[in-house]
């Protein structure tokens, strides 16, 4: 494809023809248009005020907190998925440590499974580093 072909089209006194909610020629947004992607925040109080201005274009969620067994459960079909060995043990051992926290839940497995090294992971493991 020829460089000029690739220009955009110019409006007659000869400047650039900015489209709406595009990105222009140097690289800003103009700020008109909708988003065609989610957005997720995730936060612990959703009425706080520094998000009053967002909360009329949000849809708030809430979730239960999640029971240990669930979680343990979960985790333990993500070991295998992953090709991770566990000692059931830790499971159990990692929902207490994080309080049924889901992403602190998995942050500490991903950790302590490349601190393992294809070894199985122990409870006596998770004793042994700092984590939570």
């Amino acid at each position: 494809v020829n460089v000029e072909e690739r220009k955009k089209p110019a409006g007659q006194d000869g400047t650039e023809i900015k489209e709406s909610g595009r990105w222009s020629a140097k690289r800003k947004w103009d700020g008109v248009g909708k988003l065609r992607r989610p957005v997720i925040c995730i936060c612990n109080d959703p009425y706080a005020p520094v998000l009053r201005s967002l909360r009329p274009h949000a849809l708030v969620c809430s979730l239960q907190k999640t029971e240990a067994s669930r979680l343990s459960s979960r985790l333990r079909h993500i070991c295998m998925k992953e090709r991770i060995r566990v000692d059931p043990r830790l499971l159990t051992a990692i929902c207490e440590l994080t309080g049924n926290d889901i992403r602190a839940s998995l942050n500490t497995l991903q950790f302590l499974g490349t601190k393992a090294k294809g070894s199985m992971i122990t409870p006596s493991m998770l004793t042994a580093v700092s984590v939570g």
